[in-house]
């Protein structure tokens, strides 16, 4: 329901960690044992109305300027499927080789990435009033008190409240899950490819 009968002027989304992967320097063995780095993937799954982004959240989506993707997006919306709202899923892939899942880096990537760009994004004259979060209720990353205690402030901080909600079954089900999942195949699958220069 939140993901679709929001109001305008507000925006929802499903955060979670995908496990952590490694980076690897290819055909060194050595350095291959000693040198991997730990990575972690936050992710951000975003819906927005398309009325309420302007065109900066749309530049280059099929080859389009801004304003020409969001005209078409809405046209399409309009003769698909008339009535419903234009929504437009957006997400946010967070990379860091902080590896330790806790609530300090939920709170800096919503803080430093996620209100920055919902407000960078708004349309003209879009000011975003709340934030529905979806998420598991992992203990140490979601639900404790530091959490509930940040998640209070941010009215105050941000001018957007924030409503979040730990009733997101992840592991696999959530719609952050399958989307980092891509993420990190596509880094396995760098990691994999070689050519003479290697």
């Amino acid at each position: 329901r939140k993901r679709s009968q929001f109001p305008r002027a507000t925006f929802g989304g499903t955060q979670d960690f995908s496990e952590n992967g490694n980076l690897s320097p290819k055909y060194e063995h050595t350095s291959r044992y000693f040198n991997e780095i730990g990575f972690t993937l936050y992710g951000a799954v975003l819906t927005f109305h398309a009325e309420d982004l302007g065109d900066s959240a749309f530049e280059g989506v099929g080859g389009f300027s801004g304003s020409e993707a969001k005209q078409k997006l809405l046209e399409q919306y309009a003769t698909e499927k008339p009535g419903e709202p234009a929504l437009v899923t957006i997400t946010l892939a967070i990379v860091s080789t902080d590896v330790t899942h806790n609530p300090a880096f939920v709170q800096h990537v919503n803080d430093n990435a996620i209100t920055p760009f919902a407000k960078q994004h708004s349309a003209p004259g879009v000011k975003f009033t709340v934030h529905y979060v979806d998420s598991d209720g992992c203990p140490n990353q979601f639900d404790l008190a530091d959490q509930y205690l940040w998640i209070s402030g941010q009215q105050e901080r941000h001018g957007i409240r924030m409503d979040w909600g730990l009733n997101c079954p992840c592991h696999g089900k959530a719609l952050s899950d399958p989307e980092m999942g891509a993420a990190k195949a596509m880094v396995a699958g760098e990691q994999l490819k070689h050519s003479e220069d290697d």
